[in-house]
């Protein structure tokens, strides 16, 4: 019988519902748990490590649990890349002291790649103890556990390598065009490009207010669209000075974003505006100013519109598809979850528990933000380099990393972890109509890229 003094942990809860799980994978636990070796009695801590390689399959951790006996301080789990074995890209702690039930990781999730590196580590106390303490599998053993629930995950999505092709326009070496963005309508097959003709973004570009230099606007039609290699539309000379990013929303209606201008600027298919978020040329801050905004995706009810407000403000807006009047934003800069150092593009999808999701990449910090149509944040997965792009196929957000140290681009599936592409040095924009993925790479001659998946 407890004391009046000590809290209770025992006891379950039991849910019923009579709606059914949208969970869509099988259940696993992964169980760690050496055994037979020795503990020294009379010691303040006992540090014992372990580690093994993983040669499962691909394994979302979702939660965790530890397990000990009366010695134990704490059980911890690292996990490595087997390329950097410095720096651990997970980690799962816990005091083995406090009730032992599974931790729901929730933004937190990870996942378990083959060939990672396992580090386990165990800590104790012995200090009490007259006699060499047995860590073992019975009851009268001390023990060393942990417990990882997830689910297996085979990678879908590979790229036909032998089939990839120069889409639409090869302007590699071309002076008067740099493809930095496209996008993709499911409903009509129609590819958008957008591209910034002669103009380069540099260091010299703008002052150090974030103020455009050179107002100098693209002479050449920066927006064009596809169906097929049959030119659709071809529009905005003149309009534009350092384009970033085209969106097209359920309606039909272009969305740019150009940093230069400071704005976010919404056309009909033909070019005609409809209306302008920000101030041209000026950078700022409030409801009515943007500074380098980057991105736009919709709504799935196509109501809204989310914009990645970037460069110098590292939040997101919300805004009415109609009006352009702002809803509500979040995010400001840092490193903290739901700040942001460069949110660099959004899209929405459909979540598990049929929830709209909004998915940010979060530059600079190596990561992507999930959130909920109302900014509260649901999950965080963290890339190995900065995110550039993201796009949605099928059920798999694929987003794309820079390599910066080694000048490579790769498109890596967040599900499993794996990179499926690294043939493009810098994967700045991506679209999807069906499984036939499109890349846009704004360095070397603003090539856009084609690929079957």
């Amino acid at each position: 019988m407890p004391s009046p003094e000590m809290k209770d942990f025992s006891g379950f809860a039991i849910g019923i519902s009579n709606k059914m799980d949208d969970f869509k994978h099988d259940l696993e636990c992964h169980v760690y748990a050496p055994q037979f070796f020795k503990l020294d009695p009379g010691k303040e801590r006992i540090w014992i490590n372990f580690e093994e390689t993983f040669y499962g399959k691909h394994f979302r951790v979702i939660a965790f649990r530890v397990h000990a006996h009366a010695r134990g301080v704490e059980n911890r789990l690292e996990v490595f890349d087997k390329d950097d074995l410095v720096r651990p890209k997970h980690v799962v702690s816990r005091s083995v002291q406090l009730p032992q039930s599974f931790v729901v990781l929730g933004p937190l999730e990870f996942t378990i790649q083959p060939g990672d590196l396992l580090q386990m580590t165990c800590i104790y106390s012995t200090i009490h103890e007259e006699n060499t303490v047995y860590v073992g599998p019975t009851k009268n053993d001390e023990m060393c556990n942990i417990y990882l629930m997830g689910f297996s995950i085979s990678t879908t999505l590979q790229i036909q390598k032998n089939r990839i092709t120069e889409s639409i326009k090869d302007n590699a070496g071309s002076a008067n065009v740099q493809i930095v963005s496209v996008a993709a309508e499911e409903k009509t097959k129609t590819v958008w490009t957008f591209d910034r003709g002669i103009i380069k973004w540099t260091d010299l570009s703008f002052t150090n207010s974030n103020e455009l230099i050179d107002k100098t606007s693209i002479k050449t039609n920066p927006v064009m669209a596809f169906d097929g290699d049959t030119t659709v539309a071809s529009w905005g000379s003149g309009m534009f000075f350092v384009p970033h990013s085209i969106s097209v929303d359920p309606n039909g209606d272009v969305w740019v974003a150009d940093v230069g201008l400071h704005q976010v600027l919404k056309y009909t298919r033909t070019g005609k505006r409809l209306f302008a978020i920000g101030t041209p040329f000026v950078p700022g801050h409030d409801t009515k100013q943007l500074c380098h905004p980057t991105d736009v995706a919709f709504s799935l009810d196509g109501k809204f519109a989310y914009i990645t407000d970037g460069y110098c403000n590292h939040r997101v807006l919300k805004v009415h598809v109609d009006t352009g009047i702002k809803v509500l934003e979040w995010g400001n800069g840092g490193r903290g979850d739901g700040q942001f150092n460069v949110p660099h593009a959004v899209i929405v999808s459909n979540g598990a528990d049929g929830n709209e999701e909004v998915a940010v990449a979060d530059r600079e910090n190596c990561r992507i933000q999930v959130f909920d149509s109302t900014g509260n944040l649901i999950r965080i997965l963290n890339q190995k380099f900065p995110v550039y792009s993201l796009v949605q196929v099928g059920s798999t957000i694929l987003a794309g990393l820079v390599d910066r140290t080694h000048s490579r681009g790769i498109i890596n599936d967040t599900v499993t972890g794996s990179p499926i592409e690294n043939s493009i040095r810098e994967p700045h924009s991506m679209a999807a109509i069906g499984k036939q993925l499109y890349v846009a790479q704004s360095v070397d001659g603003g090539k856009l890229f084609k690929f079957d998946l």
